[in-house]
C-alpha cells in the first residue's frame, strides 16, 4: 500500500531543500554584486582622490566614511590605511577599534594615529581584555547552568520552561556583546601593530632609496 504520509513528508523536504538553495544562491549573488559595487565605487573614489584637481573638502570626508562604513572616520585616517599593503584588513580593523584611537601629531603617534590617553598603557588595554575575556565566559558557561537552576527553582514544568526561554537568549546576547567588545579592543591593538609595520617598511624603502642615489652619485 502507498505511504501518502511518508511521500508528503519526502515533498516537503525536497521543497525545503529547494527553498534553501535558491535562497543561498540568491545571497551568494547579493554578496558579489555589493563586492562589485563597493570596487566600483572604490575606484572612482581613489582616482579622485590621487587626481590632480584637489578634490572638495566635503566629497573627501563623505567619501572616506563611505569606503569605511562608519560616519566617524577621520579622513587623515583612512587616506593613510589605504596606502597600506593590505588596506581592505586595515579597514575592517579600523571601523571596530577606532573607539580606542584618536587623531595625534605627538610623539607617541604614528602617522597620526594614537590610542587614546587611558589605553596608551599596555597593562591598561591587558586588563581591559582580560575582563571582557573573563565575563564573556561567564556568560557563555551561564547558558550550561540555566537547566539545572531552573529545576532548583521551580517546580512547575511550565515556570521552569519559561525561566529557560528567557535566560538562554539574555546569555547569549550578553556572551556576544562582551566579546564584540574584545574584539574592538584587539582590533585597534592589530591595527596599531599595523601601522607601525607599515611605517618601518616605509622608512627602509626611503633608506634604500637614499642610498641607491648616493651610489649613482658617487658613480
Amino acid at each position: 500500500m502507498f505511504d501518502w504520509g511518508a511521500a508528503a513528508q519526502l515533498v516537503t523536504v525536497a521543497i525545503s531543500l529547494y527553498g534553501v538553495r535558491k535562497i543561498y544562491l540568491e545571497m551568494s549573488l547579493t554578496s558579489r554584486n555589493r563586492i562589485r559595487e563597493e570596487y566600483k565605487f572604490a575606484k572612482e573614489f581613489l582616482a579622485e582622490l590621487r587626481g590632480e584637481s584637489r578634490l572638495d573638502p566635503f566629497l573627501r570626508e563623505k567619501g572616506c566614511q563611505a569606503i569605511t562604513g562608519d560616519s566617524r572616520a577621520i579622513p587623515e585616517h583612512v587616506e593613510y590605511l589605504l596606502s597600506l599593503q593590505a588596506p581592505s584588513q586595515a579597514l575592517s580593523q579600523y571601523s571596530p577599534g577606532k573607539k580606542y584611537l584618536e587623531h595625534s601629531d605627538d610623539a607617541q603617534s604614528v602617522h597620526g594615529f594614537a590610542f587614546k590617553k587611558w589605553y596608551r598603557k599596555v597593562w591598561v588595554r591587558a586588563l581591559l581584555k582580560g575582563w571582557y575575556c573573563t565575563v564573556t565566559i561567564f556568560f557563555g558557561a551561564a547558558s550550561l547552568w540555566i537547566p539545572p537552576l531552573a529545576n532548583a527553582m521551580f517546580q512547575d514544568k511550565h515556570r521552569r520552561f519559561i525561566f529557560a526561554l528567557t535566560s538562554f537568549p539574555v546569555s547569549a546576547c550578553c556572551t556576544f556583546f562582551f566579546l564584540y567588545l574584545l574584539s574592538r579592543v584587539a582590533s585597534a591593538e592589530l591595527l596599531m601593530t599595523q601601522i607601525r609595520s607599515g611605517s618601518q617598511q616605509g622608512k627602509g624603502k626611503g633608506r634604500r632609496t637614499r642610498l641607491k642615489r648616493n651610489a649613482e652619485f658617487a658613480g
